[in-house]
């Protein structure tokens, strides 16, 4: 994973998440875009290939779970692998996890982000 550059979406709102999600990657030797909306999020999408998407679920106008079950159609309309999607929200409640997992998100991880939980994810995923 060290040696190998991967493109990674942002799905975030917040800029100062989007910061800390893109310097970590960016101190990890990736590449990442930004979509601050679920829309925009979806034509990106449309337009790269991604190693991995993170995806905040309360995002404007279409919401995490409606990008992620967008994207796993595209997927299997096309035969494609599947991205990982990893929820990266501040939903902690029972039930958040399953929720993203049921909407076709791979993994969840919690706000704040720090250097831990984004290592084992990139770990887990890449």
């Amino acid at each position: 994973m060290e040696d190998e550059k991967k493109l990674i979406l942002i799905v975030e709102d917040n800029p100062f998440m989007q910061s800390v999600i893109t310097q970590y990657l960016k101190k990890m030797g990736h590449v990442s875009h930004i979509a601050s909306t679920g829309a925009e999020a979806l034509e990106m999408h449309s337009r790269n290939e991604y190693s991995l998407i993170f995806l905040d679920c309360q995002i404007p106008i279409l919401s995490g779970y409606e990008v992620a079950r967008e994207i796993r159609k595209r997927e299997d309309d096309r035969n494609q692998t599947k991205t990982p999607i990893i929820a990266c929200t501040a939903n902690t409640m029972d039930g958040d996890r399953e929720r993203c997992l049921e909407a076709g998100m791979s993994d969840h991880i919690t706000k704040p982000v720090d250097d831990t939980k984004m290592q084992r994810i990139l770990m887990k995923w890449l």
